[in-house]
């Protein structure tokens, strides 16, 4: 009885290192989203304060809206696999907490592919497993609404410069008499 007692602490304690381990890649995860999140702010804040310099030049102003696009489509992708990532590893947690006790075949089990293949693998019990593929939960994600409000942003402060170098340059918009 002694024994069986001291195996189930061991297990526990495992059990608990384990969780801690899923734990710490979530929050590490969730770090690096923060800083894709400000190294796009800054290089966006760069690009607009070229794009202020850029005096009317037509090919500096396509070249500093080209790399804006590119710049928020990038992260934003960036910012999509991590998020991803992270949900995977959250559904991981849960299966994790509601069936240790049952398996211990996964014990410390970090591979994001192999995660997926037995998440995809397992029927789940309780409600809050109803399999929904990790990405259609990523999409809903109101995080994401953080590039897009930036691309909208851009294209708000872009626009009129566009238009008024096109007036002036090329003649498309004729000035109003």
């Amino acid at each position: 009885m002694n024994a069986n007692s001291e195996l189930s602490v061991i297990d526990k304690e495992i059990f608990h290192k384990e969780i801690d381990l899923v734990q710490g890649v979530i929050s590490k995860i969730a770090e690096e989203q923060r800083k894709i999140k400000e190294v796009s702010i800054t290089i966006l804040g760069g690009l607009f304060g070229l794009f202020s310099l850029t005096k009317g030049n037509p090919h500096i102003l396509a070249a500093v809206m080209g790399a804006s696009i590119i710049c928020i489509l990038g992260f934003r992708k960036i910012y999509y696999n991590l998020l991803k990532t992270e949900k995977l590893y959250c559904t991981w947690y849960d299966f994790l907490v509601d069936n240790r006790n049952s398996n211990r075949v996964w014990a410390y089990e970090l591979n994001p592919d192999r995660i997926n293949k037995i998440l995809e693998n397992q029927t789940f019990k309780t409600e809050r497993h109803i399999k929904k593929s990790i990405a259609e939960k990523t999409k809903k994600s109101w995080s994401l609404s953080f590039y897009n409000t930036l691309l909208i942003t851009m294209i708000i402060l872009y626009l009129p410069a566009c238009f008024a170098v096109l007036s002036t340059h090329f003649n498309i918009f004729p000035a109003i008499k």
